[in-house]
């Protein structure tokens, strides 16, 4: 490979890996918000084709990615990277929100935090990795800790079932949505448009994620507004990649994004308030679908908030999707998290996980009535 197919090469990657960071892959969003023809900046991505430095430099002004990284390489990507030394501010939730949650406890860490194992409940016995789970989700519910499930857009059409049931048992303490998630369940974004909800949160002063519960339309059955209902503390892990589109059609396209922005701040801040319990008293965090885009928020959100000199439990994270790399595993490690990953098809295995769970709490009810009949 001569050297100039080796610099286009990597040209390519940086440019691919720009458009799965910040657009979560979506090529034709990325085209639209650089105003490039969707053929055109897919052909830039996948064939062998050198990409002009003018294309380069445009992509660099009309982003906050720095031409010199897209060029060699040559660190940091951001224009806005803050020094490696930089302390990095705890992240809490503010008490003026206008959020119908219950606020957020303060951060009191308990005297004494057993270790969330799995249990022996009754006439059960864990025979596969769903049983394991699902006796972990049990010990959390009795000892009262935390459970926040994380779910990104094809878990939300294939795990439903998992989720409502979950939300059922009040089981869950937090829920969080990827942006592409939330979009599927409202029905009256044609109408209202996404833009607007996000104008109406950040003049409420809540999160993207609590303006689409209270504003948008959901269909009866949605976890959304079954969460909302139980008051278990949702939010939107949306980026601008997965809402260019509705931004950009927008009527004052600007504005809208900077509605978006408050309230898309507002929701990692309610993330980093479940993940601060989670963190403080352990507990089981669950991730259905990509096991990157999980791995992301956790590595944004724990470190913001585990600045602390007190101890911290460790908390469980379950992964129902492919494994992260074994740096990754030991970076979770670092944050308190211990990670376990459940193979298969997600929709094979969401079931599995509805079924051990029905199996497990059904078998405690059962022997509990017999307990009391033999009494």
């Amino acid at each position: 490979m001569s050297r100039s197919s080796e610099l286009t090469a990597a040209v390519r990657a940086r440019l691919q890996y720009v458009c799965d960071s910040f657009f979560c892959g979506d090529v034709p969003s990325f085209a639209r918000f650089l105003g490039f023809r969707i053929p055109t900046l897919t052909a830039y991505l996948q064939s062998t084709q050198a990409i002009p430095v003018d294309v380069v430099m445009r992509i660099a002004q009309q982003t906050d990615i720095r031409a010199d990284w897209l060029l060699s390489g040559t660190e940091p990507v951001l224009k806005t990277d803050f020094a490696s030394d930089a302390v990095q501010q705890p992240m809490t939730l503010a008490r003026s929100l206008n959020s119908l949650y219950p606020v957020f406890s303060d951060f009191v860490p308990a005297t004494a935090k057993p270790r969330l194992d799995i249990v022996r409940y009754p006439r059960r016995r864990a025979t596969k990795a769903t049983d394991v789970v699902a006796g972990w989700l049990y010990a959390a519910n009795g000892h009262k800790k935390p459970v926040v499930l994380f779910v990104d857009l094809p878990a939300a059409q294939t795990s439903r079932k998992l989720i409502l049931q979950l939300l059922d048992w009040s089981i869950l303490t937090g829920l969080i949505y990827t942006g592409r998630a939330v979009r599927k369940e409202v029905t009256n974004a044609a109408t209202v448009g996404l833009a607007g909800l996000a104008k109406i949160g950040a003049q409420a002063g809540v999160g993207f994620g609590e303006a689409v519960q209270r504003w948008g339309e959901l269909t009866r059955r949605s976890p959304l507004r079954m969460a909302f209902q139980r008051r278990v503390s949702f939010a939107a892990d949306a980026t601008i990649g997965e809402m260019i589109a509705d931004l950009g059609c927008a009527a004052n396209s600007a504005e809208a994004g900077a509605a978006f922005g408050a309230c898309a701040y507002t929701d990692l801040l309610v993330v980093a308030a479940q993940l601060r319990e989670l963190r403080a008293a352990g507990g089981v965090f669950l991730s259905l679908g990509s096991s990157a885009r999980a791995f992301e928020l956790l590595t944004t959100v724990l470190p913001s908030i585990s600045g602390t000199d007190d101890a911290l439990a460790d908390f469980l994270l379950v992964f129902f999707g492919a494994r992260l790399p074994d740096a990754a595993c030991k970076t979770l490690r670092t944050l308190g998290g211990n990670a376990h990953f459940l193979k298969g098809d997600l929709e094979h295995v969401a079931e599995e996980m509805r079924l051990s769970c029905v199996k497990v709490f059904d078998g405690i009810t059962d022997d509990c009535e017999n307990d009391r009949t033999d009494n």
